[in-house]
């Protein structure tokens, strides 16, 4: 889930120079690591905080199980970045702050988001660059922090590319959903596949084109769903790499989904590609649970 404000800071009168990396001095990261995992600890806004050099990840209490979250955040932004941002500059325009709240109420007021969510992401985005990267997160169950800090940090990283405007909101969920541990996504295509065995999947006009979320738990489970399954279908059927699957989101966000179904796959209407997609989910799921009971 994401906040994002879309913001013409410009009109405001307002310029910021990009942030250089932190010389994080205090805790430096063994030589020969390829991503930079030093650390400082500081004061911020009346926060404890470990400020890296993408992130600042403010807490209360001890420090001792933040510390292992500074190179899962560092490792996990630039793997996301590798893989999605073809266009990415080495630098941030600022800093990415994560808050951990020890408690669903202290999260329900400090991210101004509903008790019962884990995570939120809060941007600030226009004229081509993010003015504000922060990430709100539930922190009573450790075990669930990993995969929803991955999801909520893909919003951030695909800011970077849609910076001039907002990324459609079924793909910004979807590949964020595409983002998460394989076992997240076996729960979901089970779901997914109950759901059509009841007819009751989401057309892919209507889940495409949905600028919000939807209020309606089970459609709501449906639309994050469903956009995950779409971001794979294009990727392992059709086989789009990550930034031909971009190219076709900006398609989506500026010509609709029926041109840009037309125009990224030549001979493919956006009738047989969801009579594809439907067919491929059903015979997804009994791959995945194969490979998983593989494992046991």
């Amino acid at each position: 889930m994401r906040n994002l404000t879309f913001w013409l800071a410009g009109l405001f009168g307002l310029a910021a120079l990009p942030v250089s990396p932190a010389s994080a001095d205090h805790h430096v990261c063994p030589d020969g690591r390829k991503v930079c995992c030093c650390f400082k600890e500081v004061r911020h806004k009346g926060w404890k905080a470990l400020e890296s050099n993408r992130f600042r990840i403010h807490f209360s209490g001890s420090s001792d199980t933040v510390v292992p979250l500074v190179t899962f955040c560092e490792e996990t932004c630039e793997s996301l970045r590798s893989r999605w941002i073809a266009d990415r500059r080495p630098g941030w325009s600022c800093k990415c702050d994560i808050y951990l709240y020890p408690t669903a109420k202290s999260f329900e007021k400090g991210a101004k988001a509903p008790a019962e969510m884990w995570g939120v992401a809060d941007l600030e985005i226009g004229q081509g660059r993010v003015w504000k990267r922060g990430l709100h997160m539930r922190a009573d169950t450790p075990e669930k922090l990993p995969a929803v800090l991955t999801h909520e940090m893909t919003h951030v990283v695909l800011a970077e590319h849609f910076c001039q405007r907002p990324i459609p909101r079924w793909a910004d969920e979807g590949i964020a959903v595409f983002s998460e541990p394989p076992e997240r996504q076996q729960r979901m295509v089970s779901f997914l596949k109950d759901e059509a065995a009841m007819k009751r999947l989401l057309p892919l006009r209507q889940m495409t084109g949905t600028a919000y979320s939807p209020r309606d738990e089970r459609e709501n489970d449906l639309f994050y769903g469903e956009s995950g399954a779409v971001i794979e279908f294009l990727t392992t059927h059709h086989k789009l790499t990550e930034q031909d699957v971009l190219v076709f989101v900006g398609l989506c966000g500026d010509q609709g989904w029926d041109k840009a179904i037309t125009k990224t796959l030549p001979g493919v209407t956006p009738a047989t590609f969801e009579s594809e997609w439907r067919t491929w989910l059903a015979n997804r799921e009994e791959t995945l649970v194969t490979q998983v009971d593989e494992k046991r």
